[in-house]
């Protein structure tokens, strides 16, 4: 299939990130959209090793789609053979696997960098802080720059214009715009890790569709308490009533004993292949084995996913968007 790509000299995005599962399935799905307009491929690259062996392909192991663009299984080092010479940008080494804690580039607004250093907005602190946000929400990235050389390279996202690049591979980075979601344009977890998942729910005698799920989001850009509140009206029976199971999702364990010693009159369940520990720290970030991060969070997905009622993480969590994504438009095949 490699060679055939490189004989008609189809265009491919070549996608890699250092981002969480749920930014990297929002880029995935983004990705898709893309490559139906410019009617090009794509490979997922997640050999980076947050999510399993370093070299390992976590993203074929782990994930399923029926999209027609997908190239399953690719022969990664097959495809640079292949486009040699056609690849932007012309670095064979930054579609080769990179640890994250390695990375060689960074997405920018060409003259936003430019504002940001001239002003001196990080000596502003918390103002400064807000302005760079809004900033970024208004004008948004274009390029990406090489960390070393501090120059622009290629591209960013929508901004990869194919038809000027034919017959090549693209590299793909992009920030969390609005997945277009559809039965198509969308990533599930392959049917072994369901079964897996399944048959833990068995062994705990639950049944995730009489389940309220409650995502709470903690240790990563939000410590916000509005789950105290949702606690506090469970507990008085205010909501969730008809729910005899909770199905708590959280990378807290503050949260978890805050669950664990309320005194709701529904059953509590958490992820019995997580097991969180004191410090308050992301899971994807912690050095821990990247194949159970992405199994406990794959866990933690698919339960909320089927859960009879979804209560997503407040302040835009990703995560929550994938859950709630899983839940309009269930896996079918």
């Amino acid at each position: 299939m490699n060679l055939i790509f490189a004989l008609m000299g189809g265009f491919i995005y070549w996608y890699k990130s250092r981002m969480g599962i749920g930014d990297r399935l929002h880029h995935v799905v983004q990705l898709m959209e893309l490559a139906e307009q410019n009617d090009a491929h794509f490979v997922v690259d997640m050999r980076d090793g947050m999510f399993g062996e370093f070299g390992e392909d976590a993203f074929s192991k782990w994930f399923d789609s029926p999209h027609p663009k997908w190239i399953r299984n690719p022969d990664f080092a097959g495809l640079l053979s292949d486009y040699s010479g056609r690849l932007i940008p012309p670095r064979p080494n930054w579609f080769e696997p990179t640890p994250v804690d390695t990375w060689l580039w960074k997405d920018v607004f060409l003259w936003q960098r430019w504002v940001f250093k001239t002003l001196e907005l990080r000596e502003w602190g918390a103002p400064g802080a807000w302005i760079r946000k809004i900033m970024r929400l208004v004008f948004q990235t274009t390029s990406v720059q090489a960390l070393d050389t501090r120059t622009v390279v290629c591209s960013l996202g929508p901004f990869v214009r194919p038809h000027r690049h034919p017959g090549c591979i693209h590299l793909y980075d992009d920030w969390i715009r609005t997945p277009k979601w559809s039965p198509e344009r969308m990533v599930w977890p392959n049917q072994s890790v369901i079964d897996e998942i399944e048959s833990a729910w068995r062994d705990l005698s639950f049944d995730p569709s009489r389940a309220v799920g409650i995502h709470i989001r903690q240790t990563d850009k939000t410590q916000n308490n509005w789950w105290e509140t949702w606690l506090d009206e469970l507990v008085a029976g205010t909501h969730s009533a008809s729910f005899p199971f909770v199905f708590l999702a959280t990378d807290s364990r503050r949260v978890v004993e805050a669950f664990e010693n309320a005194p709701m009159k529904q059953q509590l369940f958490c992820n019995p292949w997580l097991e969180l520990p004191d410090e308050e720290t992301p899971l994807h970030t912690s050095n821990f084995d990247g194949e159970w991060v992405l199994k406990t969070a794959l866990f933690d997905l698919w339960t909320l996913s089927q859960c009879g009622d979804f209560v997503p993480s407040k302040k835009g969590s990703s995560f929550s968007r994938v859950a709630d994504a899983w839940r309009k438009f269930p896996r079918t095949h």
